[in-house]
């Protein structure tokens, strides 16, 4: 969605499968707390799947010189997203900050998980007004699995904050190699929607909205 994805640094904790800054329940003795490569990584991962709030590259023209009909109607189709899209991107963004902000201190994550609620709501009913709005037919199935990705990430987001509720150490560490690798590829499906609308457009020789450019890499 835009920018370059951020990722753990090699060989730091994340890396090692561990939640930086918590220690496992046996350990006995105190680790440096190194939470910055995993907020860094849950903001990126957020974001990235979550649709994103505006941003992406320049709009792109298409070089076909069809008929004004098909691209009145793509026009009019994109002009129906953004909104919805806007919106979740801003839950989404909500999300990052509560998920970024876990610490090493159990004590904290009943916090986190309850600033997550209300953006999953608000996401979920996003997808659902996105669902209800036809597609070409040209890019119909990737868009479908499109709004498959803000049901999914609702349910993987919300599993995230049932672990936090109940403390669960072990599910958190376990973060990195479950639900955030699930969120990554997710994201793929943003990038299968943006080279259907880029081919199709090209093809009637339509010029895409910037934010187009921008699905399926980070930030958009």
């Amino acid at each position: 969605m835009g920018a370059q994805t951020l990722r753990p640094a090699e060989g730091g904790p994340a890396a090692a499968g561990r939640l930086p800054g918590v220690s496992p329940p046996s350990t006995t003795q105190h680790r440096p707390r190194h939470r910055r490569p995993l907020r860094l990584a849950l903001v990126a991962v957020c974001l990235i799947v979550a649709a994103g709030c505006g941003g992406g590259s320049a709009g792109s023209s298409g070089t076909g010189t069809g008929s004004a009909a098909p691209k009145q109607a793509l026009a009019r189709f994109l002009s129906q997203v953004e909104p919805w899209r806007i919106d979740a991107g801003r839950g989404a963004a909500v999300v990052a900050q509560a998920l970024g902000a876990v610490a090493s201190n159990p004590s904290t994550w009943d916090a986190s998980a309850t600033r997550i609620d209300a953006p999953l709501v608000r996401i979920l009913r996003d997808g659902d007004h996105l669902a209800a709005i036809p597609a070409p037919a040209a890019v119909k199935a990737p868009y479908r699995a499109y709004v498959v990705n803000y049901a999914d990430f609702a349910r993987i987001v919300s599993g995230m904050a049932t672990n936090l509720r109940r403390h669960d150490t072990n599910a958190v560490l376990a973060w990195k190699t479950g639900p955030l690798a699930q969120l990554s590829a997710d994201a793929r499906r943003d990038s299968a929607l943006r080279l259907a609308l880029t081919r199709y457009a090209s093809r009637i020789g339509a010029t895409l909205p910037p934010w187009v450019g921008g699905l399926g890499s980070h930030g958009a």
